[in-house]
């Protein structure tokens, strides 16, 4: 699922999620008269993902080396509740479906 992380957490980038209850938390109405949202279910092309456990703020892309960075969540000694991974380029990132549902 594809969220845009307004605190930009770790950087400016494309930001995703395989937790669609996250994705959903970032999704909006277009129009004040509906209740139907839009997602879109991607496949994302990591490669080699760095993993931080604290905010990296303004960056804007991965380490030397790296083509990602994912967030740790709690449970893997960081602040996410829910995992998410930032890729950097467009080309990493593909649409499949789109997804509209009621809230």
């Amino acid at each position: 699922m594809n969220t845009i992380e307004p605190d930009n957490w770790f950087g400016i980038g494309i930001y995703s999620s395989a937790t669609s209850s996250k994705a959903d938390n970032w999704v909006q109405s277009t129009h004040p008269d509906t209740e139907y949202k839009v997602m879109l279910w991607n496949n994302v092309t990591v490669g080699r993902t760095k993993v931080k456990y604290r905010k990296a703020v303004g960056i804007t892309g991965p380490p030397a080396g790296y083509d990602s960075i994912s967030g740790a969540t709690k449970d893997e000694g960081g602040f996410l509740n829910y995992p998410e991974t930032v890729v950097f380029n467009a080309d990493a990132i593909c649409v499949n479906s789109v997804i509209v549902y009621e809230d």
